[in-house]
């Protein structure tokens, strides 16, 4: 990554005009510091390659040739640009949870705010109202990949997904209980929700039906059951080999 880096900005310079001294400057570090990022003999830092990049007039992901869409998270090559099938695709799914459910944080930003959250709870010295807001994040975060994952009509908005993960043993053990008390006096707190657990549930579900099927496997694990749920939620299965779709059938049991 370094020596493609260091040729990256020789060349942005280079097709600008512009000499070592004068990308200096303009930087704001020393000609030496810059001739060794180009000949890739030392590493920049992050604040180093953030003012290269303002100086060259680019963003760093321009700079690394790396891209990312900032609504739906989709890496896309430098000289591919934003509209390749595969990013419409990505995006549209995206935009349909924003516009569903408000906000939706693309994979990346999930794992950069719950890193974040997580060192701010883990700080002694952090003030509760900062762990009360990096707790909300990684709520958020989770429900962001949540909402991804099932892309549900009916999956619960925030507000019933946080008061959910509220009543999760594991989401509640890393967090301080006086911000989990406060979470709950924000959010309230309803049944934990299992892991694996799926939200939607077809109407035309034959809940005896699947009951039967489940009660026929033996040492079946509870999350299964939920499987199984969503396997006919999605077919439509109605308990009479027909599915939601219209002039579709499934195969007999």
């Amino acid at each position: 990554m370094e020596q493609n880096l260091g040729n990256r900005i020789k060349e942005l310079r280079t097709v600008r005009g512009m000499k070592q001294t004068e990308l200096a400057e303009k930087a704001g570090i020393s000609q030496g510091t810059l001739s060794a990022v180009e000949r890739s003999e030392k590493s920049p830092t992050t604040e180093t390659l953030h003012s290269i990049a303002s100086a060259l007039g680019i963003l760093v992901s321009d700079l690394l040739e790396e891209k990312f869409c900032p609504v739906c998270g989709f890496e896309y090559a430098y000289d591919e640009g934003l509209n390749s099938e595969a990013h419409q695709r990505a995006h549209s799914k995206a935009q349909t949870i924003i516009d569903r459910y408000g906000f939706f944080w693309p994979y990346r930003v999930q794992k950069i705010e719950i890193t974040t959250a997580r060192a701010i709870i883990a700080d002694p010295n952090a003030p509760e109202i900062a762990k009360h807001d990096a707790a909300v994040s990684i709520l958020q975060a989770l429900f962001s990949r949540s909402v991804a994952a099932y892309q549900y009509a009916d999956h619960p908005d925030f507000r019933a997904y946080a008061a959910m993960m509220l009543g999760n043993d594991d989401y509640c053990a890393e967090i301080p209980p006086e911000v989990c008390a406060h979470l709950e006096a924000e959010f309230g707190k309803k049944d934990g929700i299992r892991h694996g657990a799926y939200y939607q549930r077809s109407q035309k579900v034959d809940d005896q039906r699947i009951a039967r099927i489940t009660a026929a496997l033996p040492n079946l694990a509870p999350q299964y059951l939920d499987i199984i749920y969503f396997i006919c939620s999605a077919y439509g299965v109605n308990g009479t080999g027909e599915t939601g779709a219209e002039g579709e059938k499934t195969g007999a049991d």
